[in-house]
């Protein structure tokens, strides 16, 4: 359990490293460089625990609501829409925040639920 909450921590920095990032604002979101957090993303589902990882590569995504918030998460810094091909995005904090609150709510539980589905194979 330790490895989850770890993982958490490392996905609360994501506001910090956002606010590093800004440009400027516009309305109530921020415009940002995108290059530093899609790296740090990367580096943070690389320390994803054993389970999910499993789970995420395993195409389970679907039945877990943790993965779903996390491909959310993706959306918002890597995506296909013309300002993240140019390494920009508009963030709005608010919904930010709420997205990795409901992250936070649901990976223990879903985690817990994978360890029960690999010892039952």
């Amino acid at each position: 359990m330790l490895s989850v909450i770890e993982f958490i921590n490392k996905l609360e920095q994501i506001p910090v490293r956002v606010k590093r990032a800004k440009i400027c604002m516009i309305g109530k979101k921020l415009l940002i460089r995108t290059g530093d957090i899609a790296d740090y993303l990367a580096v943070v589902y690389k320390d994803m625990p054993e389970a999910l990882r499993y789970a995420r590569k395993r195409g389970m995504k679907a039945s877990f609501p943790s993965f779903q918030y996390l491909e959310q998460l993706d959306k918002l810094f890597i995506n296909t829409s013309f300002l993240n091909r140019l390494g920009l995005a508009l963030i709005n904090m608010k919904e930010l925040d709420i997205l990795l609150n409901q992250i936070q709510q649901t990976i223990s539980d879903d985690e817990i639920k994978i360890n029960a589905l690999l010892e039952n194979r």
